[in-house]
C-alpha cells in the first residue's frame, strides 16, 4: 500500500518546498484548535532560553528525540557532538538528510536498542511525547537501557495550571473529574481540509515529573523556567 503523508507531514513539505505561510492547526478533543505556523519548526538561533540551555547543557553523544526537522540537531553538529536525531515521521527524516544532519533515523525512542547515548535531548514540550502517566512509566523503563554510566535527559514540559483561560481550566478540570492528569491532551492536526489521527501528550508540571521520576528510581532537576509555566528539567538515573 502506498504510504500517504499525514497532514502534518504535508504541512512540513509545503513550507519546505516554498510555502512560507504553511500552518497547520491543532484540534484539541473538546473542540479548543489553535494554528501553527511551520516555519519556526525550521528555525535556527536564537532559541529560547529553555532551548539555549538545554543544548548548552548537551555533552557527549546525543540522541535527539522527536527530532522533527533538525533544528537542534543541526546547531549541536556545528559545536562538534555526535548527535543521533530520531523521528517517526519519514517525510521529516527526508528533510533532516537534506538539511545535512548526520544520523536521522525513522525510528521512536521505543524502537531503539543496543544503542547507548550520553544525553537524550527532548525539546518542544518533548517530555508530553510519552502521552500518559503510563506511558511515562514505560519511557522511564526503556530510556535506562539507553544511557551510559553519568548520563543525563534534558527534557522540557508545561504546567498548565499557570493559565487563567476558562476553557483551558475547564478542559483540566474534566481530566481530573475522569482520572486523568490535568495536563493529559488528547489532539489530531488538520492541514489542508485533511485530519490527522488522534493522538495523546502529557504536559505535567514539575512536581509531578518528579514524583513519576523518584517512582522509577530516577532523581529530577529543574533547570530553568519562563513564565507561562514551560521548563527545562534534568533527569538522571539513579541506578547507574
Amino acid at each position: 500500500m502506498k504510504h500517504s503523508p499525514s497532514p502534518y507531514a504535508q504541512a512540513m513539505l509545503a513550507f519546505w518546498h516554498g510555502d512560507a505561510d504553511a500552518t497547520y492547526t491543532i484540534n484539541r478533543d473538546d473542540g479548543f484548535s489553535h494554528p501553527v505556523p511551520v516555519g519556526p519548526s525550521f528555525a535556527g538561533p536564537p532559541f529560547t532560553p529553555v532551548e539555549q540551555l538545554a543544548l548548552d547543557r548537551c555533552a557527549g553523544r546525543v540522541l535527539d528525540v522527536g527530532a522533527g526537522v533538525g533544528r537542534h540537531a543541526l546547531c549541536l553538529q556545528e559545536r562538534g557532538l555526535q548527535v543521533t536525531a530520531v523521528e517517526v515521521v519519514p517525510e521529516l527524516v527526508a528533510i533532516m538528510s537534506a538539511r545535512g544532519v548526520a544520523e536521522p533515523l525513522a525510528e521512536n525512542l521505543f524502537s531503539l536498542s543496543g544503542r547507548e547515548f550520553d544525553t537524550i535531548l527532548m525539546l518542544m514540550n518533548g517530555f508530553g511525547m510519552v502521552g500518559s502517566p503510563l506511558g511515562a512509566d514505560a519511557f522511564f523503563d526503556h530510556a535506562r537501557q539507553l544511557l551510559r554510566p553519568g548520563g543525563q535527559i534534558l527534557c522540557d514540559s508545561l504546567d498548565v495550571r499557570q493559565t487563567t483561560n476558562s476553557v483551558h481550566l475547564a478542559y483540566q478540570q474534566a481530566n481530573l473529574d475522569a482520572g486523568r492528569p490535568a495536563g493529559q491532551m488528547r489532539f489530531s492536526i488538520e492541514y489542508g481540509g485533511q485530519h490527522g489521527e488522534g493522538f495523546e501528550w502529557l504536559h505535567v508540571d514539575f512536581d509531578s515529573l518528579h514524583a513519576l521520576a523518584r517512582n522509577h528510581r530516577w532523581s529530577a532537576e529543574k533547570l530553568v523556567q519562563e513564565e507561562g509555566g514551560r521548563y527545562l528539567a534534568r533527569l538522571v538515573d539513579d541506578d547507574i
